[in-house]
């Protein structure tokens, strides 16, 4: 009889033929100049350390780790180089970027762009997201990017049930999903929200969310003391689940809200007595504009709640981004979980003396700030 494999050292051959596997693939990519990026692994939590020469590259070596078998999460911690020959000064990028938004068809002309310190800011109207990811990818090849921001906000007259229609239509039709999948598409006021579950890396996690929903019901909202609301997409639903479940991990209790819903769920939660923050949970680059206007609905419920916004990325220009927040109504701008909790602690406290003194602080209160 075979002896049985040591499960610790199979899991650190899995951990060692995971980050070989990243290595392989980022090596294997025709678009990459891997030579600069080094890698880490735990247990599939991959984070990319280093320099890349170009923000294109910055966003293909991202793309090439997600490809990789194992792979659960990804840190993309990667900085851009830019080499002195390929350096553009703002006014160069600033024309650049706006040219290269003029000939691209599928951008409008409403859209415009700005450079500082070779970060392009992108502003203006869309009818949908497909054409502001375009704008974004206009840009993101040009030469001397460092970082790009994309603010284009969406204005569409589409209703909601033919939007949900379309968007089930396309799943079905590009095999996203198998045929016997529970996912569900609804849209309203703008959000498009996917139900059901999915086989990524975000599922285990959020399989613990979804279980204490099932068994608590109404009562897991009630009892919440920090609510999370996605800003925008689908990816900014997934990390605000996500960050519901560490923060239940950590002995917080939380809840996820869509924006839509956001004003019934503070009421549920505030009826308690219990609620301590609610944190906007949005994915740059898409990111300032969503959040801008979710923060605007939830000061319409409440003037004196600590509201922060987790910008999962470090923005292209962070201080701007902090700025913008804030007129809109956010406490604080935190980039990590781990910045997050330190930030829901402060104001939620870690006892009932610190919890009895959280209450008494307004949001722009110092002990709110990220």
């Amino acid at each position: 009889m075979a002896p049985k494999k040591d499960p610790i050292r199979k899991k650190i051959q899995a951990a060692k033929d995971i980050r070989a596997a990243v290595l392989k693939e980022l090596d294997f990519d025709p678009l990459l100049d891997a030579d600069g990026i080094t890698v880490k692994n735990m247990n599939g939590d991959v984070a990319l350390n280093g320099t890349v020469p170009s923000y294109l590259q910055y966003l293909h070596a991202a793309n090439a780790v997600k490809r990789v078998k194992g792979v659960t999460r990804v840190h993309n911690h990667l900085a851009v180089a830019i080499p002195p020959a390929s350096y553009r000064d703002d006014p160069q990028l600033t024309t650049a970027a706006n040219n290269i938004l003029a000939q691209t068809v599928s951008v409008p002309a409403t859209v415009r762009a700005s450079s500082y310190e070779g970060n392009i800011w992108i502003t203006g109207t869309v009818r949908n997201g497909f054409e502001r990811d375009a704008a974004g990818q206009a840009v993101a090849g040009l030469t001397g990017v460092r970082g790009i921001t994309n603010d284009v906000e969406i204005f569409s007259d589409v209703e909601a049930e033919d939007v949900s229609f379309l968007v089930q239509d396309a799943l079905d039709r590009y095999s996203l999903l198998p045929d016997d999948s529970d996912v569900m598409v609804d849209a309203s006021d703008g959000t498009i929200t996917l139900t059901g579950h999915v086989s990524d890396w975000a599922e285990e996690r959020l399989d613990a969310q979804r279980s204490r929903v099932q068994r608590r019901g109404f009562a897991a909202i009630a009892a919440a003391s920090v609510v999370c609301v996605p800003a925008d997409d689908r990816a900014d639903a997934i990390t605000a689940k996500l960050l519901a479940a560490a923060l239940l991990e950590n002995g917080i209790d939380a809840w996820v809200a869509t924006p839509d819903s956001v004003e019934q769920a503070l009421k549920a939660v505030g009826a308690e007595g219990g609620l301590r923050a609610v944190v906007v949970s949005a994915l740059p680059p898409n990111a300032v504009a969503p959040a801008r206007t979710v923060c605007k609905q939830i000061r319409t419920s409440s003037n004196s709640l600590p509201v922060f916004v987790g910008l999962w990325r470090d923005q292209a220009d962070l201080e701007r981004a902090r700025e913008r927040l804030e007129t809109a109504g956010a406490s604080g701008i935190v980039t990590r979980f781990a910045d997050c909790l330190t930030a829901i602690r402060a104001v939620a406290g870690e006892n009932a003396e610190a919890g009895t003194a959280a209450r008494g602080r307004p949001a722009g209160h110092p002990a709110t700030q990220a």
